[in-house]
């Protein structure tokens, strides 16, 4: 079975307990740790026990049945006579029995105070006048030891409180003032004591004061005498009020016809006669109150100019049946001319505006119409040939079919037919460009081309070349806005000679741009000033992560920068400066003129000192006698002085006494100190090898303070010359430690230590040596950080305790065996190893339900490479570092089934 400790095994029950089972024993004979079993235990055990040490109340009763008799009478055991006698009881006789005495046990008869029944004797119960058996009820607060003493019972220690002093008893043992320190201090939730702060005193027989003074008034309805305190209110008078302004809060008068207030204050506008509702057309008056409201006329819309409509379309039901005119319709608004071609005799027909649309070829003189898809003839009288569909020359199919291309057999994506009578006059025009092969004639194509059936063949007329010869020179153009050229060629000349050049344009004069002006990201806008040199003022912009607004006021003046120096004057300034505008100030300092009447923050340094708080500090001897103001006191020396002291301590009055005087401290039976007793470099002596005793009143105590110089309070003890000594101090402010250390009743004995108990309670006890070989007992623990140097020998289980590891951080200085669960991505940390050249190692039991292990950039496993770990599994890691945590080496066993 796996080991563990004695406190982890299965109970065994009683009886199940043999004589052959084994217990560990310490044979100190031996110093080692041997076995023995329950029947040897118990035999020599009973040999060991002590003479007259088994209580009484540990014997079975002897009953007659027990001894063989059936009698009531009182029998004792007579011993076997012989090896093997058997054992006999008999009735014991009044005679058997010795008369009892105070040294010696005996029989005796009931006396006075106690009854005997059936020879058990009892105690009479105790009355008011005499003594006898006493019962103490639960919680009466009283006990009684087995030697019959009742005390009181009480878990309180000794100590004074709240004035009254008690023993460990809890009995009180004297009374006395309540001290400050045993009030609880005051909160905003809690009664308790206070301090006395500014504006407030206290007399001696405690009579708290308010000590604020001011002119006795009224102000604002609130009447107050000369300490602050409200003595009488009234309702605020309209004289109380400061009179409101356009840039101050304060009171007003209403006027009549406009405005009404309430005798509650609530303040409401006039009726002005008109109906609530929504009117198109209101009159006001001269404080802008609508005082009628009624509907539009026609009058009431002014003319608007057809160029103020930016939006939106005027319905076709708008416009009067035959209401535009010939005179209506702008030039080429219902035919587009084509003029004369290019080079190559194409005319360009451009792109239809609408379906339907007519063109002109005033070149060639044919006239055309746009069905949507292009331009068709319409020179040949209707009839005498027929649109059939388009064709696609790049793939020599038939690209559309119109319902006449449909009734002579053309198919969409089908090559052309053959020509036949039934096709007679039916055309299709080119839509895309290429060379015709099949039916269709084996030449280049290209649109708006014809392909024309004429019953034997499909002959080809060729429009695009007639279209591309038309030149721009031959496009006739009528003169507009600027521009005075003719014809289209001549346009572009003009345009391109009085443009403004995208490098570098120049406006002169007064330029007015009516939409927005964007520079690219490379641009600068800059500005040359009143005369042209080589210094330019540009506008530079940081790059801008969302549309930004920079708003110009409305008002003259020079704009401030971030260079300027002394432009900003009060004048420009609204208001104060917030304290928060001003730049950080370092805690405690003040903002003073230097020698160059320049404001700089300081702290206060010298004899006082300003904390963040505003309370001033003056160090200790920082005030001199020059520093106070005079008094009537002459300077001089007074014997037996008479003095008199105001309040601030000064002496304001002093004359010589005519007393005798104490000559000798001694004649003073009863001496107090006024003040600190400064010994002056001299010691406190006895003479005769007298002792120096200290003896507080009651519970006082013999304190030995510290301060911010020597620390906390110490006693020294020096050696017989007094050049060396020794320091026992007590802990520091930051413990907040109050406690007692009791010290033991004797001295102990050789090599033994002070221990204590945790409570304070001190004793002698002998440690373990660790500079020798030890043999410890069963289930020994050691202190942490227990050091042995000469090696460690185990004969016994060894056990260590698994540490859960909370989080992801593995503390080196809690434990060696650490376990942790992850269910998701984790990264482990290690902390607190050993210093350097001290080996630590430990193992990290890993259950592992999901997610990807990260380890410490620290961690070096075999071939720098973290094993691969399977999730739902168990694994044990092992590291070892002896480089105070620069470097770990890890090894691993994974994948062990859960």
């Amino acid at each position: 079975m796996a080991d563990q400790k004695i406190t982890a095994l299965t109970e065994l029950a009683e009886a199940d307990v043999a004589s052959t089972d084994v217990l560990p024993i310490a044979d100190v004979s031996a110093s080692e740790t041997k076995k023995v079993s329950v029947k040897s235990l118990v035999e020599q055990g009973v040999d060991l026990i002590d003479d007259a040490s088994i209580p009484a109340a540990k014997l079975a009763a002897i009953t007659p049945s027990s001894l063989g008799s059936s009698s009531g009478a009182k029998e004792f055991i007579a011993g076997p006579t012989g090896a093997g006698g058997a054992y006999s009881s008999r009735v014991i006789a009044a005679g058997d029995l010795p008369v009892a005495t105070d040294a010696a046990l005996g029989g005796a008869a009931a006396g006075t105070g106690l009854t005997s029944t059936s020879g058990t004797f009892s105690v009479d119960p105790a009355t008011a006048s005499a003594r006898g058996a006493v019962s103490l009820p639960t919680a009466s607060g009283l006990n009684v030891d087995g030697n019959g003493v009742v005390s009181h019972q009480s878990s309180v220690t000794g100590q004074t409180k709240n004035g009254f002093t008690v023993n460990d008893s809890g009995h009180i043992t004297a009374v006395g003032s309540i001290a400050a320190g045993d009030l609880p201090k005051a909160t905003s939730s809690a009664v308790g004591g206070v301090f006395i702060g500014s504006g407030l005193t206290v007399t001696g027989s405690g009579q708290l004061n308010h000590t604020d003074s001011i002119t006795a008034g009224t102000t604002s309805g609130i009447t107050f005498n000369a300490q602050g305190h409200i003595t009488a209110t009234a309702a605020l008078a309209a004289t109380d009020l400061p009179a409101g302004t356009t840039t101050a809060k304060g009171g007003v008068s209403i006027p009549s016809g406009a405005l009404s207030v309430s005798g509650a204050g609530a303040l409401t506008h006039d009726v002005s006669g008109v109906t609530a509702g929504t009117y198109p057309k209101v009159t006001v008056d001269t404080r802008g109150h609508v005082t009628a409201g009624t509907t539009l006329s026609a009058s009431d819309i002014p003319d608007i100019s057809a160029a103020k409509l930016t939006s939106g379309t005027i319905g076709t039901s708008l416009i009067a049946n035959d209401a535009v005119t010939g005179g209506k319709l702008a030039s080429g608004s219902s035919v587009r001319f084509a003029g004369a071609p290019d080079t190559n005799g194409v005319v360009d027909f451009g792109t239809a505006d609408y379906n339907g649309q007519f063109l002109y070829d005033a070149f060639n003189e044919n006239l055309y119409l746009f069905d949507g898809n292009a331009f068709k003839s319409i020179d040949i009288v209707s009839g005498e040939i027929v649109f059939a569909g388009t064709y696609n020359a790049n793939t020599n199919t038939v690209a559309s079919v119109t319902a006449k291309g449909t009734a002579i057999g053309l198919t969409v994506g089908q090559a052309l037919i053959a020509p036949a009578s039934s096709n007679l006059n039916h055309y299709l025009t080119v839509s895309v460009s290429g060379t015709g092969s099949g039916n269709a004639p084996a030449e280049a194509l290209a649109p708006p081309d014809f392909l024309l059936s004429t019953g034997t063949t499909w002959q080809v007329l060729d429009l695009s070349t007639a279209l591309a010869a038309t030149a721009a020179s031959n496009v006739s153009f009528s003169p507009t806005g600027n521009i005075a050229a003719t014809n289209v060629q001549a346009a572009l000349a003009e345009l391109d000679s009085e443009k403004a050049s995208l490098a570098g344009p120049t406006f002169t004069g007064t330029t007015t741009f009516s939409g927005n002006i964007h520079l690219g990201s490379s641009a600068t806008l800059s500005f040359e000033g009143s005369s042209a040199d080589d210094y330019e003022l540009s506008f530079a912009f940081v790059n801008p992560t969302a549309d930004r607004t920079i708003t110009f006021p409305n008002i003259s003046g020079t704009l401030v920068t971030s260079g300027d120096t002394g432009t900003v004057t009060n004048t420009m300034l609204a208001g104060s400066i917030a304290l928060t505008k001003l730049a950080s100030l370092t805690s405690a300092q003040l903002i003073v003129g230097n020698g160059s009447n320049v404001p700089i923050a300081v702290a206060m340094s010298g004899d006082a000192t300003l904390a963040n708080t505003g309370a001033l500090t003056i160090a200790n001897d920082a005030v001199t006698a020059a520093k106070l103001a005079d008094t009537s006191v002459t300077a001089a020396s007074y014997t037996n002085t008479n003095i008199t002291v105001d309040a601030q301590g000064r002496i304001t009055a002093a004359s010589n006494g005519s007393a005798a005087g104490i000559p000798d401290i001694a004649a003073d039976t009863t001496p107090q100190l006024g003040g600190n007793l400064d010994v002056n470099g001299k010691d406190i002596v006895s003479v005769s090898n007298g002792d120096v005793e200290l003896d507080p009143n009651g519970s006082g105590q013999v304190v030995f303070k510290g301060n911010a110089t020597r620390g906390s309070g110490q006693i020294k003890l020096n050696c017989e010359q007094n050049s060396h000594g020794i320091l026992v101090k007590g802990p520091p402010h930051s413990a907040a430690a109050s406690y007692t250390l009791t010290l033991p009743n004797d001295t102990g004995s050789s090599a033994q230590v002070l221990q204590t108990n945790g409570s304070g309670v001190t004793s002698w006890a002998t440690p373990v040596k660790l500079d020798a070989a030890q043999t410890f007992s069963a289930a020994q623990t050691f202190t942490p950080q227990t050091i042995h140097n000469g090696g460690a020998k185990l004969d016994g289980p060894y056990q260590q305790v698994a540490e859960a590891v909370g989080a992801l951080a593995i503390d080196l200085s809690t434990g060696n065996y650490f376990t942790k669960t992850i269910s998701g991505n984790s990264t482990f940390t290690f902390t607190n190893p050993p210093a350097s050249g001290t080996v630590g190692s430990f193992v990290l039991e890993l259950t592992h339900s999901s997610g990807t292990v990260e380890w410490p950039s620290s961690v070096k496993f075999p071939a720098d490479t973290a094993p691969n770990l399977t999730a739902g599994k168990t694994h044990l890691f092992f590291f070892v570092t002896d480089d105070g945590g620069t470097r770990y080496r890890g090894a691993s066993l994974v994948d062990y089934v859960n």
